[in-house]
């Protein structure tokens, strides 16, 4: 038995081969597919990566943890005049609302910047293995599998440009295309280097360091 997506609604009457449009997306999983031997260098330049997040956000966190405790300060003294007479009822409640809401900001910001990859190599690992395997993984998972991993490599969904014939990708997880990427760079840089000592060779990269790309409109 042959299975078909169809769609059918006005002026549009799309109606293709579950297997032709399975193999196109296995063709579209191969431009974001790496060559497992660039696995061990991807791993470190994502692990640098990761090293100058890191940094980052300590930097960061510091400067947030100053601001909190100058709020903290300030609501200290507030309710110290309070307490004393100086300050009325009123105003109390005004400032003292306000510096709540900086407090409970701040404290927000803090606990982002603490969400922090408890094992990055763990996850290094497993994008980079699964870069590796993208149409294999997706062959080998059942429908709510298959639902799962689109989900996750194409986070605003997946469209079809029925005159093109091709699915558009209207974004990729940023982690799959950062490899990707590293991985064709250093393709590139692997070619280039194997050229100039074999100048004689005739040999020319075919490959470019920039992704495929993708239309945006029908």
């Amino acid at each position: 038995m042959i299975h078909y997506y169809k769609v059918n609604r006005i002026r549009v009457n799309v109606n293709r081969s579950a297997k032709m449009m399975h193999d196109k997306f296995k063709n579209l999983l191969s431009n974001y597919s790496i060559d497992p031997k660039f696995i061990e260098p991807l791993k470190t330049l994502l692990s640098y990566t990761f090293e100058n997040l890191t940094e980052q956000k300590t930097s960061e966190k510091k400067s947030l943890s100053a601001k909190l405790k100058k709020v903290e300060d300030d609501f200290y003294n507030l309710r110290k005049r309070h307490a004393f007479g100086e300050v009325q009822i009123d105003v109390y409640k005004q400032f003292s609302n306000e510096l709540t809401e900086q407090k409970e900001a701040i404290l927000q910001e803090i606990e982002k910047l603490n969400e922090n990859l408890s094992n990055p190599k763990h996850l290094i690992k497993f994008a980079c293995d699964l870069s590796c395997n993208l149409s294999k993984t997706w062959e080998l998972g059942d429908i709510y599998q298959k639902i799962q991993f689109q989900n996750m490599l194409f986070p605003e969904g997946l469209a079809y440009d029925a005159q093109n014939n091709d699915y558009r990708t209207p974004t990729i997880n940023t982690v799959i295309s950062n490899i990707a990427d590293l991985s064709k760079a250093l393709e590139h840089k692997k070619s280039r280097n194997f050229g100039k000592t074999n100048q004689n060779s005739g040999f020319v990269p075919g490959a470019g360091v920039e992704p495929a790309r993708f239309p945006t409109g029908v």
